[in-house]
Order: C-alpha cells, then sequence, then structure tokens
C-alpha cells in the first residue's frame, strides 16, 4: 500500500511539473542577430503563460532588462540594460523561472542552455 501511494505521489508531481513548462520560439535568424546587436532578444511562448506570471519573474532582474509581454500573443521582448555578456547570462535565469527548457529557431530544436551559449552569449 505504501509503495503504491508512493508511487501514485511520483506521477502527480511529474504530471503537475509538466504543465508549468513552455517552449519559446526564437525569431528567424537574421532578425534574431540585428536584434541580438542591439541587445534585443524577442521570443513567443507555447503555450502563452500569463502576463502577471511573466511580469512577476521579469521585475526579478531590471537591473539586467526589461521585459514586454504581450499575453494574447505570446510574445516576449528582452531588452538588455547594457548589451554585456553578464546581462545575457542572467536570460538563462528567466528562463528557468518560467519553465522554458526548450527553444526552437528555424529548424534548430536546443535546450535554454544549448541556445544561450549557441545563439545568445557570441
Amino acid at each position: 500500500m505504501k509503495s503504491s501511494l508512493t508511487a501514485l505521489f511520483l506521477v502527480l508531481m511529474i504530471s503537475a511539473f509538466g504543465q508549468d513548462r513552455t517552449d519559446a520560439y526564437a525569431r528567424k535568424e537574421k532578425s534574431f542577430n540585428t536584434d541580438k546587436s542591439m541587445g534585443i532578444f524577442e521570443f513567443q511562448l507555447k503555450p502563452a503563460p500569463k502576463a502577471e506570471f511573466v511580469q512577476k519573474r521579469a521585475s526579478y532582474y531590471t537591473d539586467f532588462f526589461t521585459v514586454d509581454y504581450k499575453e494574447e500573443k505570446g510574445k516576449m521582448k528582452i531588452r538588455l540594460t547594457e548589451n554585456t555578456e553578464q546581462n545575457k547570462l542572467i536570460i538563462l535565469r528567466l528562463f528557468r523561472s518560467l519553465g522554458i527548457e526548450n527553444i526552437h529557431q528555424d529548424n534548430l530544436h536546443l535546450n535554454s542552455k544549448q541556445f544561450y551559449e549557441q545563439k545568445i552569449k557570441n
């Protein structure tokens, strides 16, 4: 009985965490790179989280960037306060707090850390 309850608890916890997962879709590479040179990163989030959820998490990082989020379209625009590697690295914290695990761009599908290393950092 105890092992059945433990198994049920684990299944419920896994499914509860799975519902918080969001995928991000970056702009096409050319547009992304143009924006990146100006310290701007734009993503579409699917499923689109509530605006309050995004705004609350973004409020912790205002020293590094600002976030403009349109819930009805799931569009999130990040503007760095300074275009530095440190500020770009903090974007990973925002991704984690929003439950963003995977980021897609064109035919590329990466986890958030890989996307940071390959697309945002440099």
